[in-house]
């Protein structure tokens, strides 16, 4: 049994943001359950960070996150993400591809 699920996950290129809440904490407190990871892959070199959550809203049409350092507006299959580093569009993942299971198991670990 994996030690998370995914809840959103968006992806493009080499560029990937999710949402997932773990299975393995036993916590009342938010942030020890539900993470949100920026992932960059660069020829098989994985880079994570969580992102620090700030605040979420919605419409009608489109959902809303901020971060500290970052936010992110999707709807049912699209998602645009903005930090520092740049604006990145992005698509909607229904599953997680293996190598990211992995390496976010690997993460939450370490």
């Amino acid at each position: 049994m994996s030690a998370f699920a995914l809840l959103f996950g968006f992806q493009s290129g080499q560029f990937s943001v999710v949402e997932i809440k773990r299975l393995d904490i036993n916590s009342d407190r938010k942030e020890d359950i539900y993470y949100w990871i920026q992932i960059k892959n660069s020829n098989g070199n994985y880079a994570l960070k969580r992102l620090s959550f700030v605040s979420m809203s919605q419409n009608e049409k489109e959902q809303f996150r901020q971060f500290q350092k970052g936010r992110l507006h999707f709807n049912n299959t699209t998602a645009i993400f903005e930090n520092e580093e740049g604006k990145f569009e992005l698509q909607k993942m229904e599953n997680l591809p293996p190598d990211l299971d992995k390496i976010i198991g690997q993460f939450l670990i370490a």
